[in-house]
C-alpha cells in the first residue's frame, strides 16, 4: 500500500488531469506545494503576509472557504476575471517572502478596491463614508497618547480597524486633525488666568513670588508709613482708627462705579473681608482676593489687579472658614434691581456714571464673637458658646480694682451683665474668663490698667482684641440708656432684667445705679459693636437680660461675718489657675482631649451625667 502523501496525491490528480470536473494544476500551485514541503523560516512571513485578506473575510463575516461557494443553488463558476484577481493574490504573497513585515500604516494597502469586476466583489465588505470618517477621528484623538501594539505581536485584530481613507481629502483632513489636537500643557495654559505673577503654587493656590506685584500694593494712601484712617489721622496719632482707611477722591474719580461702591465700603471697614455680590456671585477684589486664595484656595480670575470669587451657595461655607481663622467678614447684598435703579436714574436730574450701578449695602458683618446660625451661615459645629464680652476698669485704692463686664452669645441672644471688686492678681477676672472663655473682648482704649493687660495678654492670646474709642464707640451708662430707648429696641418697655440696673431716683429709666454704672457701660460698648455688625435690632429686641455675680460672691459675704476658723461653705470654688492645672476645662494646648470636662461629656450613666456633670459646672 502506498503511503498517502502529498506528492502521491497530485501524481494521480495528474493523471485525471484531462477531466472537466478538475481543476487543473498551474504554476502557482507547484509554487503553493513546494512551499509547504519546504521548511523553511521564510514560510512564517509569507503566512502572515495572507492575514489581511483573511483577517477580512473574518471581520465582515462572510466566512470564505477555499472551494467555490453556493450561489442561488448551483456552484460558482471561475470566471477569469476571478482567476485573474487570484493569480495577483498568490503572486503578490510570493513576491513579498524575503521582505520584512511592514509596519501597520504600510499593511493598510488594499489590493480588493481596485477589481471592480468579477463576482468577488460581491463578498468584499467595504465600509460606508460614516464610518471612515468616524474612524479617522478616533485616530486623530489618541495617536499622539496610545502606541501602536500591532506590530509588537503581530495579532490581525488591531491592523483590521485602521482602514485607509477612500480619497486624499479624506487623508488630508485626517492629517489636519492629528495635528489640530492641543498638547496637555497648552490646555492647561488655557486656563492659567492673565495675571501679573509667575506660575502659581500648588501647594496653597497662590502664585510663587507674585504677591508683590499687584496693583493695590503699590498705592501710596496704603503703604504702612502713609497710611491713614477715615478722619485722615495718622498711624501715630492717640486717636488713630485700624478700622478704616482713607481714600483720596481723586483715586475714586478714575475707578468703574462698581469698583467705587467697593473703595467707599472697604474705607469704613478696612479690617474686613468684603464678600461684594455681584449676581448670582460673592467676588473678592485687592487684598481680600490674596487673602481669599491664601486661606481658601481660591482661583485669580483674569484681569490686571487681584480678583476671586464663587457661587452664592458657598457662603456660609467660606465665610466660616475665614471667621474660624481670625477674619472679619462683611457680606454686601444688593439692594436694588436694575430696573430699580433705571427709575432712579431717570428721577436724577444730571446723573452721573457713578449712578447707573444697583446700590449695594453690607447686611451683616461676622466675627468669632458675632456669629449667628442663619440658613444662609449653616449650622455651628461647635457645641460651646462663643461669647462676646466687653470690659472696662475703675482702679481702687489697696490695689484692688473695680470691673464692669457684658457678655452675650450671639446665637440665643442673652446678655449678661455684672459688675464685681478684684483683687491684685485678677482672681475673680480669671475665673470668669475660664468658666465663660470669650471669643472676641471689647476694651475701652487707656482705661485698663498694666495687671489687666498682662492677663488679657497671659490667659486670652488666641482671642480677638479690640479697643473702642471713649464716649463715641464706648458709650457712658447714660448714652447707653438713652440710645436704647431713642431706638425702640422694646416694644413692652423696658425689660424686668435690665430694670434692675437702673437707678430709683430717675422715672425715665435714663440713669444707671452706682452699683451697676460699669456694667451699663459694658453694655453700651457691646450695643455699639452689634449696631454696627447689623446685628443690634436682631437681639437687643429679645429682651434677655440677666445679673452675673462671681462664683464666691455669695460665699465671700457669708464668711465676713463668720470667724476665719470657721469652714461653713459646702462647695470648694476653683479659681481659674487651678482649673487649668487640674485640666478640668482645658488642656494646655487649647483643647479638651484628656479633660475632666472632656470625660463627663461622654458618660455613659445617668448618675455620671446628673451629679458630677452639675456640681463642674
Amino acid at each position: 500500500m502506498s503511503q498517502n502523501t502529498l506528492f502521491n496525491y497530485f501524481n494521480k490528480n495528474g493523471q485525471a488531469n484531462n477531466s472537466p470536473n478538475i481543476k487543473q494544476s498551474t504554476p502557482t500551485t507547484k509554487r503553493k506545494l513546494e512551499n509547504v514541503s519546504n521548511n523553511s523560516p521564510n514560510d512564517k512571513k509569507s503566512n502572515l503576509s495572507k492575514t489581511p485578506s483573511t483577517k477580512r473575510k473574518l471581520e465582515n463575516g462572510k466566512g470564505k472557504d477555499s472551494t467555490p461557494k453556493s450561489v442561488n443553488g448551483s456552484l460558482k463558476k471561475n470566471t477569469p476575471a476571478s482567476k485573474k484577481k487570484k493569480d495577483e493574490i498568490i503572486y503578490k504573497s510570493d513576491s513579498e517572502e524575503g521582505e520584512e513585515i511592514k509596519t501597520p500604516p504600510e499593511k493598510r494597502r488594499r489590493v480588493f478596491e481596485v477589481d471592480s469586476e468579477g463576482d468577488a466583489s460581491e463578498d468584499e465588505f467595504v465600509p460606508e463614508e460614516h464610518d471612515v470618517s468616524s474612524d479617522d477621528e478616533s485616530l486623530s484623538e489618541h495617536s499622539e497618547s496610545e502606541p501602536e501594539s500591532a506590530s509588537e505581536d503581530g495579532s490581525p485584530v488591531k491592523i483590521s480597524q485602521r482602514r485607509n481613507p477612500k480619497s486624499g481629502k479624506n487623508r488630508g483632513d485626517s492629517k489636519k486633525a492629528v495635528s489640530s489636537v492641543t498638547p496637555a500643557k497648552a490646555k492647561l495654559q488655557l486656563f492659567q488666568p492673565s495675571t501679573p505673577s509667575t506660575p502659581r503654587n500648588k501647594e496653597n493656590g497662590t502664585l510663587d513670588g507674585g504677591d508683590n506685584n499687584w496693583p493695590h500694593l503699590k498705592y501710596d494712601f496704603v503703604q504702612p508709613n502713609r497710611i491713614k484712617d477715615i478722619k485722615m489721622r495718622p498711624a501715630s496719632h492717640p486717636d488713630y482708627d485700624p478700622r478704616t482707611v482713607h481714600v483720596p477722591d481723586d483715586f475714586k474719580q478714575g475707578l468703574t462705579p462698581a469698583m467705587r461702591q467697593w473703595w467707599e465700603m472697604k474705607a469704613k471697614h478696612y479690617d474686613c473681608i468684603l464678600f461684594f455680590k455681584v449676581g448670582k456671585f460673592y467676588e473678592l477684589y485687592h487684598m481680600d482676593a490674596v487673602i481669599g486664595a491664601n486661606e481658601l484656595n481660591l482661583l485669580y480670575m483674569k484681569g490686571d489687579f487681584a480678583h476671586t470669587g464663587f457661587p452664592e451657595v458657598a457662603y456660609g461655607k467660606y465665610a466660616a472658614a475665614l471667621v474660624e481663622r481670625g477674619h472679619k467678614v462683611a457680606r454686601v447684598e444688593q439692594v436694588e434691581t436694575p430696573d430699580m435703579m433705571g427709575e432712579r436714574v431717570k428721577n436724577l436730574t444730571r446723573p452721573t456714571k457713578f449712578d447707573k450701578v444697583v446700590k449695594r449695602e453690607i447686611c451683616q458683618l461676622t466675627t468669632k464673637g458675632t456669629r449667628v446660625f442663619t440658613v444662609q451661615d449653616g449650622e455651628s459645629v461647635d457645641a460651646d458658646a462663643s461669647y462676646l464680652l466687653a470690659l472696662t476698669e475703675k482702679e481702687c485704692v489697696g490695689g484692688k480694682s473695680l470691673y464692669g463686664v457684658c457678655f452675650v452669645d450671639t446665637s440665643i441672644a442673652t446678655f449678661h451683665l455684672g459688675q464685681f471688686s478684684d483683687d491684685k492678681h485678677c482672681s475673680r477676672l480669671r475665673t470668669l474668663f475660664a468658666h465663660h472663655p470669650p471669643a472676641q473682648i471689647l476694651y475701652e482704649r487707656g482705661q485698663l490698667s498694666p495687671r489687666t493687660h498682662q492677663v488679657l495678654n497671659t490667659s486670652l492670646t488666641s482671642v480677638l482684641k479690640e479697643h473702642l474709642a471713649p464716649e463715641t464707640e464706648f458709650w457712658s451708662s447714660t448714652k447707653t440708656l438713652t440710645t436704647l430707648s431713642e431706638r425702640k429696641y422694646f416694644d413692652d418697655g423696658t425689660p424686668d432684667g435690665l430694670k434692675q440696673f437702673l437707678s430709683d431716683s430717675d422715672s425715665l429709666g435714663l440713669t444707671a445705679s452706682d452699683e451697676a454704672d460699669l456694667a451699663v457701660r459694658a453694655l453700651g460698648a457691646v450695643t455699639w459693636y452689634l449696631s454696627r455688625c447689623q446685628l443690634d435690632q436682631q437681639l437687643l429686641s429679645m429682651g434677655q437680660f440677666t445679673l452675673y455675680k462671681p462664683v464666691d460672691h455669695e460665699f465671700a459675704l457669708q464668711e465676713e461675718e463668720k470667724p476665719s476658723d470657721v469652714i461653713s461653705a459646702r462647695h470648694m470654688i476653683l479659681d481659674s489657675v487651678t482649673l487649668k492645672n487640674l485640666n478640668v476645662l482645658e488642656n494646655s494646648c487649647g483643647g479638651t482631649a484628656g479633660t475632666l470636662l472632656y470625660k463627663l461629656d461622654h458618660c455613659s450613666t445617668p448618675m455620671d451625667c446628673s451629679t458630677s456633670g452639675c456640681a463642674v459646672r
